[in-house]
């Protein structure tokens, strides 16, 4: 992790009493997100460097009820080697985030994630990780709306129009369904 890296977590820590939500806009990979770096090839805060995922976990844990909307890429999305539940996003950056939380005692937490490139806010390949009261966290996610379905269709169209983009993270998925 970068000098960078260090300050963006401490700038976090300090913007953190009484929120409870943290948006990241910000490159993402199965295992990691580019926030505090500079250089486009590097590939930033990953869960292997194992002191600023615990801070990291650690800033979130400080929320009761925590929304952690991840506006980047493939940060839901199935790593290469995961064969224990395919197609569901286990093991991404986003599964072990919902899992770190729900460990840590922050069982009510979402985790919005993308699963493949696209556009930061209209990426209509979506996945909710979700708590549910668990201490262990899951095994994976469903899509908020299957790829090519009637409802993909229009989620995707809702995504670009008007502040639907910013609110769905916080809306039930029953509530999104009705909208779309």
């Amino acid at each position: 992790m970068t000098k960078r890296g260090d300050q963006t977590l401490r700038a976090m820590s300090r913007m953190a009493d009484g929120i409870n939500v943290l948006a990241v806009l910000c490159h993402g990979y199965t295992n990691g997100i580019q926030i505090g770096v500079r250089s486009p090839g590097a590939k930033g805060f990953r869960r292997s460097d194992r002191r600023i995922w615990g801070e990291f976990v650690d800033l979130l844990t400080a929320f009761q009820n925590v929304a952690v909307v991840l506006y980047c890429c493939s940060t839901g999305s199935d790593p290469q080697d995961d064969d224990t539940a395919p197609g569901a996003g286990d093991a991404s950056f986003g599964d072990h985030l919902r899992d770190a939380l729900c460990k840590a005692g922050c069982t009510t937490n979402r985790v919005f994630t993308h699963t493949t490139v696209g556009h930061t806010t209209t990426n209509p390949y979506i996945r909710f990780f979700e708590g549910h009261y668990s201490h262990h966290g899951g095994a994976g996610a469903s899509y908020l709306a299957n790829p090519g379905s009637d409802a993909f269709r229009a989620l995707k169209m809702a995504l670009r129009d008007g502040d639907f983009r910013f609110r769905a993270p916080f809306m039930s998925v029953e509530r999104i369904h009705q909208v779309i």
